[in-house]
């Protein structure tokens, strides 16, 4: 856990952030951990439905300000530095949709494919109302959505 020192390699400056984004972080660390190992032991749709679950008792007021939504995201990214085993797009989607449902913030779950240089790509993020919040705002023209994912 080398990475939440005041010398991180990635910039995070743990200890210099405010205590809320702070425990963001640690929540955000937290959970890519338990997404990625989850995720290597359980099938999918079981995997999904032990997040819907746990994210159907919200533990924080709802939240209404977009930049909340990007401070999430912003967790997420940075936590994803640190975590292990190292989250794959796929890992950061779902605790980033998870984070946002905990906090009563509804989010989609959306995979893409693409065939390039030979091979078939597959890519996961999330959308609010339509916005992008882990990708570019243009992922969606560079895969082929394949099903729009609301969670349970």
């Amino acid at each position: 856990m080398a990475c939440w020192n005041s010398s991180c390699r990635n910039g995070c400056h743990f200890r210099a952030r405010p205590a809320s984004e702070r425990r963001q972080l640690l929540q955000a660390l937290l959970l890519l951990s338990l997404v990625g190992v989850l995720r290597r032991v359980l099938r999918f749709s079981r995997l999904c439905t032990l997040l819907s679950r746990w994210a159907a008792a919200p533990n924080n007021a709802p939240l209404s300000a977009v930049d909340q939504m990007h401070h999430i995201a912003q967790a997420v990214q940075t936590a994803s530095a640190c975590a292990w085993p190292r989250p794959n797009c796929l890992d950061r989607s779902l605790t980033l949709w998870f984070m946002l449902n905990r906090r009563r913030i509804t989010s989609e779950l959306v995979f893409g494919v693409c065939y390039a240089d030979g091979a078939l790509d597959a890519h996961a993020w999330v959308t609010v109302q339509g916005s992008v919040l882990n990708d570019s705002p243009d992922v969606a023209e560079r895969y082929a959505v394949i099903h729009p994912q609301a969670m349970p």
